[in-house]
C-alpha cells in the first residue's frame, strides 16, 4: 500500500534524522523530510521541520537554505491562512537567508523569493523592483563559447539551431537566476498602474 509505505519512510528518515543530528546525514535526512512534507502541501510540518534543519546547521550556508524553505512554507501559511504575521515571518526568513550566503546562489533565490513576495503587496512593488534588478545584475549567466567556425546545428527532427541558441543552451542561461528575475520584473511591470 502507496501510503502505507510514505509513512514508513517519514518513520525511517525521522530516526536517521533524530539518531545522526549530529553528523550531515541527520541533516539531510532532516532536509529530506522538511522538503517532502512542502511538496506534500503540510506547510506547519515543513515549517518546523526546515526550522530543525535551520537550528541544527552546521554551517551558515546550510542554515541559509533551513531559512528560505522556512520563508517559503510561512509564504504559503499566509496565502492560505490570509495570516499576515506568516507574511512577516516569512519576509524575516529570507533576510535572515541573504545575511548568511552573500555572493551565493542561496542570496539569489531569497532575493527571488523577497521579489515574489513583495510582488504579491501592492504597498511593495519598489521593493519587489530593487530585488528583481539586483539579481538580474548580478546573476548574468556565463555563456558557453561557441567551437571557431562552429555552424548552426540540426534537430534529429530537422530544425535548424542557431549557435547564439545552442549557446544558450549548453549555459542553461534560459533556466538562470537572472532569466527569472526578468520574467518577475516583466509581470510586475504589466501591472496596470494602480498596482505599481
Amino acid at each position: 500500500d502507496g501510503v502505507q509505505a510514505v509513512a514508513e519512510w517519514f518513520t525511517q528518515a525521522e530516526a536517521v534524522a533524530r539518531d545522526y543530528s549530529s553528523l550531515a546525514l541527520g541533516g539531510e535526512a532532516q532536509l529530506l523530510l522538511a522538503n517532502a512534507r512542502y511538496y506534500q502541501g503540510d506547510m506547519k510540518g515543513a515549517l518546523e521541520a526546515y526550522v530543525a534543519y535551520a537550528d541544527k546547521a552546521r554551517t551558515p550556508a546550510e542554515k541559509a537554505v533551513g531559512m528560505l524553505g522556512k520563508g517559503n512554507a510561512n509564504e504559503n501559511l499566509e496565502v492560505t491562512t490570509k495570516d499576515q504575521k506568516f507574511g512577516i515571518e516569512a519576509q524575516n526568513a529570507y533576510k535572515e537567508a541573504l545575511k548568511l550566503a552573500p555572493g551565493t546562489y542561496i542570496e539569489a533565490e531569497a532575493k527571488l523569493a523577497l521579489a515574489r513576495f513583495s510582488q504579491m503587496h501592492e504597498d511593495r512593488q519598489e521593493v519587489a523592483k530593487k530585488y528583481y534588478e539586483e539579481v538580474i545584475a548580478q546573476r548574468k549567466p556565463q555563456l558557453v563559447a561557441s567551437a571557431p567556425g562552429e555552424k548552426a546545428l540540426k534537430t534529429d527532427r530537422g530544425q535548424e539551431l542557431t549557435t547564439e541558441t545552442v549557446q544558450r543552451l549548453r549555459s542553461f542561461a534560459d533556466l538562470s537566476y537572472s532569466k527569472q528575475a526578468e520574467m518577475g520584473l516583466s509581470q510586475l511591470r504589466s501591472l496596470p498602474a494602480t498596482k505599481q
